[in-house]
């Protein structure tokens, strides 16, 4: 698999969203599905590639829940990485920010390493999209999560078929057997 011209996607990495929600027997462990993103991160900045990060906002009306349920849960000084982008969205799929569709471009992006919850909601209906824009896809299973086991599993099925899936494990071997990044 080439990774090619790749950036790793993040969304809805948020306390709101993360922690808040009531799950209904969720596969995987959310802190630990965090600690693979922030692995993932470190990893992908370390190969001097861009970082999108993608989170929801509440509704205006609910402006004194906003700020608790829109905190994003990555460590902030990962975030102040210049090559994280960070993106604000009010649907489901990253791909409907205008912003984002730029950054693509301007990136020139041809892979997109995708991770985050929910993977039957955000996660997917952003690969949808990618895929329907000639972008390739890259999910990595471990570093998503739903709130039960059979939307999760539903939607890694659909995802497969959108792209390709891997685990954190194996896209960090991908990446340590790249050559190694341009220093200036």
């Amino acid at each position: 698999m080439d990774l090619g011209n790749a950036a790793l996607v993040t969304i809805d990495l948020q306390n709101g969203i993360l922690f808040g929600l009531p799950s209904k027997g969720a596969l995987l462990d959310n802190h630990d599905v965090l600690a693979r993103n922030e692995q993932l991160i470190r990893a992908v900045l370390g190969k001097n590639r861009p970082v999108a990060v993608v989170h929801v906002t509440a509704p205006s009306f609910l402006s004194v829940l906003t700020k608790s349920f829109s905190k994003l849960s990555i460590n902030p000084q990962i975030l102040e990485n210049p090559n994280v982008k960070i993106f604000e969205k009010h649907q489901p799929s990253a791909y409907s920010i205008t912003a984002f569709r730029d950054f693509l471009k301007e990136k020139q992006i041809r892979t997109v390493l995708l991770t985050g919850v929910s993977t039957n909601n955000g996660v997917l209906k952003t690969a949808r999209n990618l895929a329907e824009n000639e972008i390739n896809v890259i999910t990595v299973t471990d570093a998503t999560n739903a709130r039960s086991e059979v939307e999760y599993n539903e939607a890694l099925n659909e995802l497969g078929t959108l792209g390709e899936l891997v685990t954190t494990a194996e896209l960090l071997n991908m990446l340590d057997k790249e050559s190694k990044p341009k220093t200036d």
